[in-house]
């Protein structure tokens, strides 16, 4: 499949998982990063911990950065997750799954924009575990400031194979600095037969919004 024609896919998945009566249910906790709110405009979190509510600091440390002129603007809400602490950092979460169920896996992306102790680019993984490993994904962002974080967007689509599914963070660089992330969700894909009733009119749509926005020709 191409790429253009992936990002349809996506595009329509997505349209499909927030469309009115098929709505789907969050299964992360916390996935925005917003609590605790930090009383400062970052706050450090050790491992073993669970003080970031949903979540367990597994390894090292990781940070909690607020909006402000120095961390940049979240992607949503007023905080975000620096997989970076003063080193490198691995956050997970536990969520239930049914075996052979279909969900989709969803976040944003950045580095942390501070120029102090500055790296030419910020590695991390993003990994999901059932019985064995479901995904894995090697990322790495550069080019984040203050005023323009330049959020990249990553989706994945999985099968679990099991009750229980982990998503795990992990910095793959030392340093205080690391990859941000936020609005990071886990829904489940609706069956097929639901999807079925609505595409034709999802596909009309896009296609409709596709077409307004193309530039008008004359004869």
């Amino acid at each position: 499949m191409s790429k253009a024609k992936s990002r349809i896919a996506v595009a329509l998945l997505l349209l499909c998982l927030t469309a009115p009566g098929l709505r789907a249910s969050e299964l992360l906790i916390n996935g925005s990063f917003e609590l605790p709110v930090i009383p400062t405009i970052d706050q450090e979190f050790a491992a073993p911990s669970t003080d970031i509510v949903g979540w367990a600091v597994t390894e090292r440390t990781v940070n909690i950065n607020r909006t402000s002129a120095i961390f940049g603007t979240a992607h949503d809400g007023d905080q975000m997750l620096d997989i970076n602490g003063s080193n490198n950092g691995t956050i997970e979460q536990s969520f239930a799954t049914s075996i052979g169920g279909e969900y989709l896996l969803t976040l944003y992306y950045a580095n942390n924009p501070n120029p102090s102790m500055a790296s030419p680019s910020y590695d991390a993984d993003v990994t999901l575990f059932g019985t064995g490993t479901l995904y894995t994904e090697f990322i790495t962002h550069s080019g984040s400031t203050a005023a323009d974080m330049e959020w990249t967007f990553l989706s994945h689509q999985f099968a679990a194979d099991s009750t229980t599914t982990t998503l795990q963070l992990r910095s793959r660089m030392l340093g205080f600095n690391g990859v941000v992330f936020d609005s990071v969700s886990i829904v489940e894909v609706p069956e097929p037969g639901a999807l079925t009733l609505i595409l034709p009119g999802l596909v009309a749509a896009y296609m409709w919004r596709r077409a307004r926005r193309l530039p008008r020709t004359t004869g």
